[in-house]
């Protein structure tokens, strides 16, 4: 574990899910760019302490707080252009791409 918190404390941006690397970069004051399924609010669990983006596709059985999604997990279709954008933009690098709009959200 010591190991992996070394490696988080030296990255330029983590990206991840809602698990241990979203909340431990978070504590590290890394940035952190969080892909979000549709089970919890993101308010919820978002980081707290440093710069970060959510991305999360809307659907309307948001939040479900199934640990089984029955319909395949349509929260979780993010494009990967929008994944780079948005990791871009929390690098503080031009986002060519990046939309305000964009279809899988930001939170």
């Amino acid at each position: 574990m010591e190991e992996y918190a070394a490696l988080v404390e030296q990255s330029a941006l983590v990206i991840c899910g809602n698990t241990l690397p979203l909340h431990l970069a978070d504590a590290l004051e890394r940035p952190v760019l969080g892909l979000y399924s549709g089970t919890d609010y993101e308010d919820q669990w978002r980081p707290r302490f440093t710069r970060s983006t959510l991305l999360r596709v809307p659907t309307p059985c948001h939040p479900c707080y199934l640990f089984k999604c029955p319909i395949g997990m349509p929260c979780l279709d993010i494009a990967p252009e929008d994944v780079v954008a948005a990791a871009e933009e929390l690098l503080g690098k031009p986002a060519a791409t990046l939309q305000n709009d964009m279809p899988g959200g930001v939170y």
